[in-house]
C-alpha cells in the first residue's frame, strides 16, 4: 500500500476533476484519498465479478479475505472505502491489522480493539466477517495476548488473526492454541504454568559461565 500512488492515469483523473496537480497537495487532503479509492473499488469490482464467475464454474463461492489497515482513517488514507467494501459486498472478510508504514500524521498505527469494533460495527448483519490481528509484538498495548483477544471477543469479532510468529516462547503458544476457548480466556495464566523451565548453566564443556 498504497494500492495507488500518483501514477499518470490517477493524476490525469485527478487533473480533469479539480483542475489541479495532486502531487503538491497536503498529506490530509480528502480529494486525494477520494479519488484513490474511486481506483482501488474498481479494482475489486472486476475482480469480484471474475471470482463471482470462477465460483460459478466451480459451483462453490470464491471468497476475498482481504488485509486492511487499522482503522477507517488510515484506510481512506490508502484508498479503501471500507464502507464501500462492505456495502457493495467486494469482500468476504476483513482482516485489520497494524499499519506499519502509515505516516504519523494518521495517528495510532496499532491494531487496538477501539478501532476493530468499527469494522465490526459496519459489518453487522452484511454477511462480511472481521478477524482482527491479534499479536501482542506489534499491537498489544499493554495488554497479554489473552486479554487482547477477549477485548476483541468483547466488541463481536468473528474470529481472530494470529500471525505466524516463528519466535513464539513456548508459554504464548500455550495461549494462542487456544484462543478459540472464549469462555476460558481468564486462565491464560494458568495455561502458562509448568509449560517451560528455566534451567541455570554454570559450565559448558568445562567453561565456567559465572
Amino acid at each position: 500500500m498504497p494500492f495507488v500512488y500518483f501514477e499518470k492515469p490517477f493524476v490525469d483523473a485527478f487533473q480533469k476533476e479539480y483542475g489541479m496537480d495532486p502531487r503538491g497537495l497536503p498529506l490530509e487532503d480528502a480529494r486525494v484519498w477520494k479519488m484513490r479509492s474511486r481506483f482501488f473499488l474498481q479494482y475489486l469490482r472486476d475482480l469480484r465479478l471474475a471470482l463471482n464467475a470462477a465460483g460459478e464454474k466451480r459451483g462453490k463461492p470464491v471468497q476475498i479475505a482481504m488485509h486492511v489497515l487499522n482503522n477507517f482513517k488510515t484506510c481512506n488514507f490508502y484508498g479503501m472505502d471500507i464502507e464501500a467494501m462492505i456495502r457493495e459486498r467486494l469482500v468476504d472478510v476483513l482482516l485489520p491489522a497494524r499499519c506499519h508504514f502509515a505516516p504519523p500524521e494518521l495517528g495510532e498505527g496499532g491494531c487496538k480493539p477501539e478501532f476493530a469494533a468499527e469494522f465490526v460495527r459496519h459489518a453487522k448483519g452484511t454477511g462480511v466477517r472481521v478477524f482482527p490481528e491479534c499479536d501482542t509484538q506489534y499491537s498489544g498495548n499493554g495488554m497479554s495476548i489473552g486479554e487482547l483477544a477477549a477485548a476483541y471477543y468483547k466488541i463481536g469479532v468473528d474470529g481472530l488473526e494470529l500471525p505466524a510468529r516463528m519466535d513464539s516462547p513456548k508459554t504464548e503458544f500455550a495461549v494462542r492454541r487456544r484462543l478459540g476457548h472464549l469462555n476460558e480466556l481468564h486462565r491464560a495464566d494458568e495455561w502458562r504454568k509448568g509449560v517451560s523451565r528455566l534451567v541455570r548453566v554454570n559450565t559448558v564443556a568445562g567453561l565456567r559461565l559465572d
